[in-house]
């Protein structure tokens, strides 16, 4: 405030006044802020584009909180930041400390992702900071966290990953030994703790230490990976860990996992730890000319890149830009002459996915890979039949299973698959992915029958595995 401009800027949430100019900067780039703000209106000096812009940003609907169901998401970069994850963990441990756990530590863990592994030493930076202890685990999946918790005594746990599976989000997942961050009024609680004037209870930082619980974890189900038969299995993992510690569980079968997804293993991995990688010049798998049919759609085979090759690769072959088709000439096809394909292509890949949250949607928007989306079920089932699989599994960003499908594509009803896995998972949920995979493998070994056969077998006889008594 001065005497020039006798007006206090203060954007919303925020408790110090900024100056006008910083008021205006921040209009100019679009400050998410700024679309609550009271002085929104005084654009000064601003274009008149750019004021267009703000008004039209100002009709859109509000978008809503960042509590999804059991997490707390939104757009990267903008709504969930290096900030607003040290705030939250910060709440976490205030959380905490009004339900008597002062001295618990929070195990956190993340998916294994560059922008997650960022946001999770923001997480570890909020904890430390209020004086909670923090175990890290470093690329889990979920369920794995969960059981980390259990085994640590632990207060409470945080998941960094992308629980609403689009492109360009992220979100944290969070959870208490008394289960009280499982439903929404306690993630509520949690946002309007981060939103308060944080409170340091003590001097104390918090200790950091490190959990390996690969060894805990995978020691369980060792057991169940030998004396198999050779199944094909058709998975599309999103969740990088799980992949990583799933081919290394199959490596010593003679089973023989088909990835769907192009993640970073666009190759079929078998039992004996190889790929099946093909030939340079040999049609892709799915394609007419590979001889399994035109049922397959082109996007099933996963690919490295879908965008054009540099341009600067075809000059040595004398196929460079010709003088006609230099930017701004008729011949660049504004006109009617040169044809589509005479136009050389700068970029030639899809564009990227809508961001959900741009517009402001209420609901949880669907991951990418449900059937909207032209990939998962549909796509998964096609691979099925194209493959001759036995089954299918489809596996969501935090290492859960979304869904099962038989040797015909056919999606296998959630409750029958879990009242059959339910019984044989002892502590873990039917919907821990690694558990479940090494469970149907068991299954599908005792006879040739297929899944919803045996699925519907064990529900009446479930005390009895593969010869092995749980």
């Amino acid at each position: 405030m001065s005497d020039e401009y006798p007006v206090a800027y203060q954007c919303p949430g925020e408790s110090y006044v900024i100056s006008r100019a910083v008021h205006l900067g921040r209009l100019a780039t679009y400050y998410p802020k700024c679309r609550d703000c009271v002085h929104r209106a005084e654009t000064g000096t601003l274009s008149p584009r750019r004021v267009r812009r703000l008004a039209e940003i100002g009709r859109r609907a509000p978008r809503p909180g960042l509590v999804y169901g059991d997490c707390i998401a939104g757009a990267l970069y903008t709504e969930v930041t290096r900030r607003v994850v040290r705030r939250l963990a910060a709440a976490l441990a205030a959380f905490l400390g009004e339900h008597g756990r002062t001295d618990a530590p929070v195990v956190l863990g993340d998916d294994g992702r560059g922008p997650s592994a960022a946001l999770a030493a923001a997480a570890c930076e909020g904890l430390r900071w209020s004086g909670c202890d923090v175990v890290e685990l470093g690329p889990v999946s979920a369920p794995m966290l969960n059981m980390a918790l259990r085994r640590a005594n632990a207060g409470g746990a945080i998941f960094v990953g992308n629980p609403l599976g689009s492109v360009g989000t992220c979100g944290l997942k969070f959870s208490s030994s008394d289960g009280r961050l499982a439903v929404g009024a306690g993630l509520e609680r949690l946002v309007q703790l981060s939103e308060l004037p944080l409170r340091r209870p003590g001097r104390r930082y918090g200790a950091l230490s490190r959990l390996a619980i690969d060894e805990k974890y995978l020691s369980g189900l060792q057991p169940y990976f030998h004396a198999l038969r050779p199944l094909r299995l058709v998975i599309d993992c999103r969740c990088g860990p799980v992949w990583r510690r799933l081919t290394a569980l199959i490596s010593a079968t003679a089973c023989e996992l088909l990835p769907l997804s192009s993640r970073d293993t666009p190759c079929a991995v078998t039992g004996d730890g190889t790929r099946s990688v093909p030939a340079p010049n040999s049609p892709s798998p799915g394609t007419p000319g590979e001889g399994r049919g035109e049922g397959l759609a082109a996007t099933a085979q996963p690919t490295l890149s879908t965008a054009a090759p540099p341009l600067r690769n075809a000059l040595p072959k004398g196929e460079g830009i010709k003088p006609s088709l230099s930017p701004g000439t008729p011949g660049e096809g504004r006109g009617e002459g040169t044809s589509a394909a005479a136009r050389p292509s700068v970029r030639t890949a899809a564009p990227p996915h809508p961001n959900p949250l741009a517009k402001g949607e209420g609901t949880k928007p669907p991951s990418p890979g449900t059937p909207g989306e032209g990939r998962g079920e549909g796509l998964l089932a096609r691979r099925i039949l194209v493959e001759h699989a036995h089954a299918g599994l489809w596996i969501d960003g935090d290492g859960e299973v979304l869904s099962l499908l038989d040797q015909t594509g056919r999606p296998i009803p959630p409750e029958q698959f879990a009242a059959a896995i339910s019984p044989l998972a002892a502590d873990s949920p039917p919907s821990d992915a690694l558990h479940s995979f090494a469970l149907l493998l068991t299954l599908l070994s005792q006879s040739d029958r297929p899944v919803s056969e045996v699925l519907a077998s064990q529900v009446h006889a479930p005390k009895h595995l593969g010869g092995r008594d749980l």
